[in-house]
């Protein structure tokens, strides 16, 4: 099963949900309302993205759990497991990389392996992105009658926009690496 099953398992059917061409990404969104769910260990590296709605608690257990609030983003790496509670209505994101062997994808793989937990992170431009994505996908979808499982984002994507994502996020996760080494060793 892939990680797209098991989230939406878990979430209920996604409004989108596309492999897009020409970059090894499936990009997802859900609306839902649930009182909670679990998610059980991913297959893939996946940027969730909180575009609206309630506060979502999500971690491993009690403890090492944190608040998922709308703009807000993540990674999750491969193999975490995770339980979830909404604190109402959310829209979010998922975007799922396909390729592991991606030199971004290595490179991501790399930052969150120094981490004890998945980074949260708040930029506009990972927030905005997402959403200008999810609805040009759920905009050529409406136009075509058919279901479409493969979206070539060469065509419809506005140029460079994955490497800047992925720069984005790249640049996010070696800030808060750096931050937590100066606390690290105060800590010793």
């Amino acid at each position: 099963m892939h990680t797209w099953d098991r989230i939406s398992n878990a979430l209920g059917e996604p409004v989108v949900s596309v492999e897009i061409g020409g970059v090894p990404l499936r990009a997802e969104r859900y609306i839902f309302q649930l009182g909670g769910c679990q998610v059980p260990p991913l297959d893939s590296l996946v940027l969730a993205c909180h575009l609206g709605g309630a506060r979502a608690t999500a971690g491993r257990n009690p403890g090492r759990s944190f608040d998922f609030l709308a703009g807000a983003s993540t990674v999750f790496q491969p193999g975490f497991a995770s339980r979830w509670t909404f604190c109402g209505a959310i829209d979010m994101a998922m975007f799922h990389f396909l390729d592991p062997d991606h030199e971004m994808v290595r490179h991501l793989q790399r930052l969150l392996a120094a981490r004890a937990k998945a980074p949260m992170f708040s930029d506009p431009l990972v927030h905005a992105a997402a959403q200008q994505l999810l609805a040009e996908v759920g905009r050529r979808l409406k136009e075509n009658v058919y279901t479409v499982r493969t979206w070539n984002a060469r065509k419809h994507v506005p140029e460079g926009i994955q490497e800047k994502l992925d720069a984005l996020i790249a640049e996010h996760l070696a800030e808060i690496q750096a931050e937590q080494k100066p606390a690290k060793r105060r800590a010793k």
